[in-house]
């Protein structure tokens, strides 16, 4: 699907089993269960949605919807349940036909459906889904909008998509809270439960830095002792080298030599100052 953040790639040879169960999905072709929401019908197979939806299944062995072969959602946004049944056939839904700025509230109410008929896979791909639109779009105010959503609806189910919101919201911060009057702003005001996990954040985040902060410079000390020690090490070496290279006593073969001047103890010319002998 174009503009889908969904399963890898299928291996080739499950590939025309899967081509098999997305045609039935589009045709609704040997359908025996009917799903219906604000008016829209959905034909689909009680061996396919069963198993994969624990609400559907309950409904197909012990409830009317089973003899009547109807199961009616009243009370769900018709577009989210679309996007349910789409993921029971295809492991995937689009978002092709939403506006950009519609985009992360309709994550938000696929996230919702998935975990009230307990599809958590569902609900993670909406998750992944939000983030990779809400990272290029958290300066619309259709992300203050869909902040609101999540803190609002069944919000300690959307944990996850919480924490993802509130890491993009620090991350641009400083924009997002620039302007009092910006949708973040005001929301950020009214909600205290935004305002909090901001502030959370925005704290683990600052200790975090403090951390790399104190880290680097640890690792810069350390950096500058390695390459005094390496000098220090260099120039004795050098020392040393120089030292051996230099002229020798011909009776010990000892490098300390010295010269000295004429007095009335000792002649003048070169003298070893391990063994006493004069060389020149």
């Amino acid at each position: 699907m174009a503009n889908s953040i969904g399963p890898d790639e299928v291996p080739d040879a499950y590939k025309p089993l899967i081509s098999n169960v997305q045609q039935l999905f589009a045709s609704g072709e040997y359908s025996d269960l009917k799903i219906t929401c604000e008016g829209k019908i959905w034909n689909v197979h009680r061996n396919i949605v069963c198993p994969a939806c624990p609400f559907f299944e309950t409904c197909c062995r012990d409830f009317e919807e089973a003899r009547i072969g109807v199961i009616n959602l009243p009370y769900d946004p018709k577009y989210a349940v679309e996007a349910l049944i789409s993921y029971i056939y295809t492991a995937d839904y689009t978002t092709d036909d939403w506006l950009r700025s519609e985009k992360m509230l309709f994550q938000i109410r696929v996230h919702t459906i998935a975990d009230k008929y307990g599809l958590p896979a569902l609900s993670a791909l909406a998750e992944a889904k939000f983030a990779a639109i809400a990272k290029d779009n958290w300066a619309s105010g259709a992300f203050a909008t869909a902040l609101e959503e999540m803190y609002s609806v069944a919000p300690e189910t959307k944990e996850g998509l919480q924490k993802v919101a509130i890491k993009i919201a620090v991350e641009h911060a400083d924009v997002l809270l620039k302007d009092e009057k910006s949708p973040f702003a005001r929301l950020s005001r009214r909600m205290q439960s935004v305002a909090y996990d901001l502030s959370k954040e925005l704290s683990v985040q600052k200790a975090k830095k403090r951390e790399e902060e104190t880290k680097r410079k640890q690792e810069e000390t350390k950096r500058k002792q390695e390459e005094t020690k390496k000098k220090q090490e260099e120039t004795k070496h050098g020392s040393a080298k120089k030292a051996a290279s230099g002229p020798r006593c011909f009776r010990c073969g000892s490098p300390k030599l010295y010269r000295q001047r004429a007095s009335m103890f000792q002649e003048a010319g070169v003298w070893c100052q391990s063994c006493r002998s004069r060389l020149s």
